[in-house]
């Protein structure tokens, strides 16, 4: 979502957001998150992070049925669920 954030937020918003990444404080986080949450950020992440483990349960339809394939596929919707 901070990536994401980036690309929409100008000027001093921006420089917020850089300053905290360059700085890994969280001293103001209550702003931080503001910032992102002013944002597409995180709908937008999560919908792509969707459209990915989609596309990566498809995948595993190649893989024989098996213990590994079901920890995969379990590991997939963990990733998108957190």
């Amino acid at each position: 979502p901070v990536l994401r954030a980036l690309q929409q937020l100008d000027g001093n918003d921006a420089e917020i957001l850089k300053d905290a990444i360059r700085q890994g404080k969280a001293e103001n986080i209550q702003a931080i998150i503001k910032l992102i949450q002013s944002t597409d950020a995180i709908s937008y992440t999560y919908r792509i992070a969707t459209e990915q483990a989609q596309h990566a349960l498809k995948q595993l339809t190649h893989v024989p049925p098996s213990i590994y394939r079901d920890g995969l596929a379990a590991l997939v919707e963990f990733g998108v669920q957190r």
